[in-house]
């Protein structure tokens, strides 16, 4: 073992028995992890493996360290018989790779976000909404901030900007953990709701989001208010790609716009379903 001396206390006061050492490690799994590692270290599959002279490839799982934290670990098992008893042995190559997981994790999260206001991208967006879109019922928030080229034009890009970032903000601080947050262009975002089919909760969202960006945010010593289009699109049978939510939602969007702006629209609907944002 190389890296890892969690196992050296256990190896020595078991005298390297296998059951021992696969049932002390199975102990103090991630709940995530268990499954894959009982049926990859069961003691028959290992034996069955060997005897078609197949080695068991190398995994990784977390499993809880010294210091009351889950650890990444590479296990590398290798497979052989000792030529004087004729006993199958399983030598194990165990890695420390908590550093190489966050390192990875790090370079993921940069290339899916949005650095300007630490949403998800474009990109990371469309897929994400795309594959839950696949998987299920879901409504789509379609935002599109009013009047930024003029904000940009009187006050400057500065404004601008932290405008983008004061609305990513709000929009962060009105969702669940599990919806998806991102910037889809310049001044235009996506929220997309897991798991809801109700119109009305979505509604109340959306209301939310207007009335909190209503309230503005310090830019150079001065408030500057702001106001933003929403288009609701509720995922239904319907409704098979990204594309398709998209669209919906973007001409719900359009009806905002087409009005008088600072409101939402749900796909479909008109009248209450066109309420503007409360003042």
């Amino acid at each position: 073992m190389r890296g890892l001396d969690i196992y050296a206390d256990l190896l020595e006061s078991t005298g390297n028995e296998y059951d021992a050492w696969v049932n002390f490690t199975k102990s103090n799994i991630a709940p995530e992890d268990f499954e894959v590692v009982s049926k990859i270290l069961d003691r028959q599959n290992l034996l069955e493996n060997f005897e078609h002279g197949t080695e068991p490839a190398p995994f990784e799982y977390r499993r809880l360290g010294n210091d009351g934290k889950y650890h990444w670990i590479r296990l590398v098992a290798r497979i052989f018989k000792d030529t004087q008893t004729g006993d199958v042995l399983v030598f194990g190559y165990a890695f420390d790779i908590e550093e190489e997981k966050r390192e990875k994790q790090e370079l993921l999260q940069r290339a899916q976000t949005d650095l300007f206001t630490g949403l998800y991208n474009k990109v990371t967006t469309e897929a994400l909404i795309g594959k839950a879109i696949r998987s299920g019922s879901g409504i789509l928030l379609l935002l599109d901030v009013d009047n930024l080229k003029k904000i940009n034009d009187r006050l400057g890009h500065e404004v601008g900007d932290r405008v983008l970032k004061y609305v990513a903000s709000v929009i962060k601080s009105c969702s669940r953990s599990n919806d998806i947050l991102g910037r889809i262009g310049g001044d235009e975002f996506m929220i997309y709701l897991l798991d809801m089919g109700n119109i009305a909760a979505a509604e109340r969202r959306a209301a939310e989001i207007l009335s909190l960006l209503a309230k503005g945010t310090d830019c150079k010593g001065r408030k500057q208010t702001i106001t933003a289009s929403i288009g609701i699109a509720p995922i239904d049978g319907t409704v098979n790609s990204f594309s398709d939510a998209y669209n919906r939602a973007d001409l719900a969007l359009y009806q905002v716009k087409h009005r008088k702006k600072n409101g939402y629209a749900v796909y479909g609907e008109t009248g209450p379903g066109e309420s503007p944002a409360p003042q």
